[in-house]
């Protein structure tokens, strides 16, 4: 049985995805810290990792600032690179 070719669109949310836990990672924080910081509950930042295209720009400018993103790492952050 042969797999099916990911999206485009699957494939920038893995980028982001990666991005994600990379920043998460590098920056020592948790789930439940992040959400604080965003406002939101961590079940929320979890289910934008799982489904990134949800996120708001407001968002991506938070997670940007708190993960400390170079342009590369932002450009792959949103998936375009």
């Amino acid at each position: 049985m042969s797999r099916r070719k990911a999206s485009a669109t699957e494939l920038n949310n893995r980028k982001t995805q990666a991005m994600m836990d990379y920043g998460i990672a590098k920056e020592g924080i948790e789930i439940k810290d992040l959400a604080k910081r965003i406002g939101k509950d961590p079940r929320t930042i979890y289910n934008k990792r799982n489904s990134p295209e949800t996120m708001t720009l407001r968002e991506i400018r938070i997670f940007i600032k708190v993960f400390k993103l170079t342009n590369e790492q932002i450009i792959e952050f949103l998936g375009i690179g």
